[in-house]
Order: C-alpha cells, then sequence, then structure tokens
C-alpha cells in the first residue's frame, strides 16, 4: 500500500511540475504546483501520522487532479460537478457508515495502546491488556460500589436530603452533562442523596466529586485496591486536579511540573483542594480559560486503571459476594437501555467504555474497554461505532475476535 501512494503522489508531483520545469508556465500553474506540494505533504501526514483510512486522500486527491489539468481537456462545468458531488458524497460515506468491527480492528493493530476486558458471569473469559490506561468518567463505577457499600453498613440514608448548591460548588468549566442532569430536577433545590448518586451516573463530574468528598478518597481507593489484583491509581477528584493544574499555570510552570509531579504528591495535594472546595473554604471559577491541552494533561494524569477491574467490580456487584442491600442500591443507579447498561466517556486521546447486560440465553455478561492515544479521527470512529460494538456482542456473537 505504501508503494501505491507514493507512486500516487510522485505522478502528482510530476503532472504538476512539467510545466514549471519547462519554463513555460503561467502563474495559475505554478499554483497548481505549490498546492500538489502541499497536498501530498498533506496526504502522508494524514495515512501515516494520523491514519486516516486512504480512501479520504485519494478522492481529495482525485478532485485535485480534475482541476489541475489543463485548460482545454478540462470537462464542462456539469460534469465537474458531478465528480466533486460524487467523491464528497462518497468520502461521507466512509465517514459516516456502520463499521461495528472498527474496534476490533484498531485494538489487533494497537495493542499496547488498548486494555479489554470480557466476564461473561463470574468468570473472566477474555482479556488483553497491556497496562493501565486513562479512563475518565468510568472513575464513578468504583465510587458508586463505594456508594452502594456505604449504603448497606448504614453510613449513607440514600432519601436524605442535599443542597443542590453544594454539589454545585465541584462544577468546573463546561460540565455539559451536569446542566443536563439539573435540568431534570425542575428548579428544585435539596435533592436526595440517591439523586444526587444518579446525577453521578449520568456524567455529572460535580456530582461525582462531591461522592468523593462525602464518601471519602481514602475508602474508595482503600475499597478498589481490596478487591483489584490489576493496576488501579488512585482515584482523584477532577475539581481538585484542575485547580492544581491552574496553580502551576499561574506560575508559568506548566507542563513540565504538572506533568512531572509526583502520584503520591499530585493524589494528596488535588485531594486537599477538592475538599477545600466542598467546604466552601475554596471557590471555583467557572468561566476561567485554559490552554486547548489543558483537559488532556489533567485526563493524562488523573485515574488510571486496567479494563479488567471493572468487569470484576461488575461481576461481584452483581453476585451474591456482594451484601444484598449493596447490590440493591448499586443496581438502583445502572439505569440500562434494551436491557444494557453503558457507561462511555469520551477522553481528549481516547475512549473509555464499560457495558453490562444479559443476554438472550440469560448469560450475564460485562464488558470493559479502554483505549488510549488516539486521533481525533481514530476517536470520533471509535466514539461513533461504540453502540454497533457492544451490539454484536450482547446480541450477535459471543465472542470477539480481538486478540
Amino acid at each position: 500500500m505504501t508503494y501505491y501512494i507514493i507512486t500516487a503522489l510522485v505522478l502528482l508531483l510530476a503532472w504538476t511540475s512539467w510545466p514549471v520545469v519547462r519554463g513555460t508556465s503561467s502563474r495559475l500553474e505554478k499554483g497548481r504546483f505549490v498546492l500538489a506540494v502541499g497536498a501530498s505533504l498533506a496526504t502522508l501526514v494524514a495515512v501515516f501520522v494520523y491514519r486516516v483510512p486512504i480512501v479520504f486522500p485519494l478522492l481529495a486527491t482525485l478532485v485535485f487532479l480534475s482541476w489541475t489539468v489543463p485548460a482545454s481537456w478540462r470537462p464542462p462545468v456539469r460534469p465537474f460537478t458531478l465528480l466533486v458531488t460524487v467523491s464528497v458524497g462518497a468520502m461521507l460515506f466512509f465517514a459516516f457508515r456502520p463499521d461495528p468491527e472498527a474496534i476490533e480492528r484498531y485494538v489487533r493493530a494497537s495493542p499496547e495502546r488498548a486494555s479489554y476486558a470480557q466476564t461473561v458471569g463470574t468468570s473472566q473469559s477474555m482479556a488483553t491488556e497491556h497496562g493501565s490506561v486513562p479512563i475518565g468518567d468510568v472513575v464513578s463505577l468504583a465510587v458508586a460500589f463505594e456508594w452502594a457499600m456505604q449504603v448497606a453498613e448504614g453510613d449513607i440514608q440514600p432519601n436524605a436530603s442535599v443542597p443542590l448548591d453544594v454539589v454545585e460548588r465541584h462544577v468546573v468549566g463546561s460540565d455539559p452533562e451536569h446542566e443536563a442532569w439539573v435540568a431534570t430536577l425542575d428548579g428544585a433545590t435539596h435533592v436526595s442523596m440517591r439523586e444526587v448518586a444518579r446525577g453521578m451516573m449520568n456524567g455529572s463530574h460535580a456530582a461525582t466529586d462531591y461522592w468523593i468528598n462525602v464518601l471519602g478518597a481514602s475508602a474508595i481507593n482503600e475499597r478498589m485496591r481490596a478487591m483489584s489484583e490489576t493496576t488501579h491509581s488512585a482515584i482523584v477528584p477532577l475539581d481538585g486536579a484542575t485547580v492544581l493544574y491552574d496553580s502551576y499555570a499561574a506560575e508559568g510552570d506548566r507542563p513540565q511540573t504538572f506533568d512531572t509531579l509526583a502520584n503520591t504528591a499530585f493524589e494528596t495535594q488535588a485531594i486537599r483542594l477538592s475538599q477545600d472546595v466542598h467546604d466552601g473554604t475554596l471557590s471555583l471559577d467557572r468561566d476561567a480559560t485554559r490552554p486547548r491541552d489543558a483537559d488532556g494533561a489533567i485526563m493524562k494524569r488523573r485515574t488510571r486503571a486496567e479494563a479488567s477491574h471493572y468487569t470484576a467490580l461488575l461481576a461481584r456487584a452483581t453476585s451474591e459476594q456482594m451484601p444484598p442491600r449493596a447490590a440493591e442500591a448499586f443496581q438502583s443507579l445502572l439505569v440500562s437501555r434494551d436491557g444494557r447498561y453503558t457507561k462511555r466517556s469520551v477522553l481528549p486521546n481516547g475512549l473509555a467504555l464499560v457495558a453490562s447486560g444479559t443476554r438472550e440465553n440469560g448469560e450475564r455478561v460485562h464488558v470493559a474497554l479502554f483505549l488510549d492515544r488516539l486521533n481525533p479521527w481514530e476517536r470520533w470512529k471509535a466514539s461513533y461505532n461504540a453502540d454497533r460494538f457492544l451490539d454484536r456482542l450482547f446480541h450477535g456473537e459471543r465472542t470477539l475476535s480481538i486478540t
């Protein structure tokens, strides 16, 4: 494939450079040559750096070639317009067509950037892991597990009332899932603890940070370490990590100092700052502006885990090992669609996906897939086909050939 790409680009450059080399080129022909050089470089970067499917640059090159031919050979306007329309339509088709195997191909091609695990019942049936990766909002499942255990122990009263403004203290910048959850409360100023937990499971970062403080970060992390045979870093609240990032950015030390801060120091400081936010002694600026890479830098330092930890967590939460009241509390937070609960978190450079449901034959299936170091195209493609990937597992093939 590489040979054909290079050959096509050489022919394109030869086609457009001939008038320039011959010395008879017009300004328009020189412009075409410059554009051809730019198109060639863009194609190489798109295919070999960003791993964009070759069909896109090839179709773009086809359109470009139809414009670079001599005027005497150029087709009439109507056929030319038709060619452009067909090419653009083909590009859109390849971009938006359902591709259930896209994620499997990615994992097979780049296993070092993926963590995948599948559990049927209480037995792990498949795992492909090469270390822990960022998991984003999936961390709320670990928080929900601790919430359910403390409900069973009597430390949390699900029906107790909570002032909404205490939860709102934890809002950091744009939190659309939080705003969507608040909109469902119909202007209520107080909500139940169970409702705040549901807000967390619906994607509210503020609700997640609220529960990390109420339950205790140390209690959550101890629970995760006790039940995990894999690497699961400490769970760190987003608001505390963001405040810590801002403090280094204000001193002009970002990214080196923030990125290289020792894990223990990072976790301790972020948890302490989040506690200050929770207590009301530190206020967050919702409108603060940050560099474009801020989200990626913060998420990279936050919680990392392997997929098998979360399939094991879900398997335990739905097994007889779980105290009945804790199992009931945990299950009450898993809002299913078509008999399947799905938790998805799109990260700046990755995707985290966890699902739990029952097949038609009654088998209980838990799936976790964490992808890291994705370029924008790969991230969009994986997110777009995530539901189709799960449909194949729950309603089609019993196992997926990604190992």
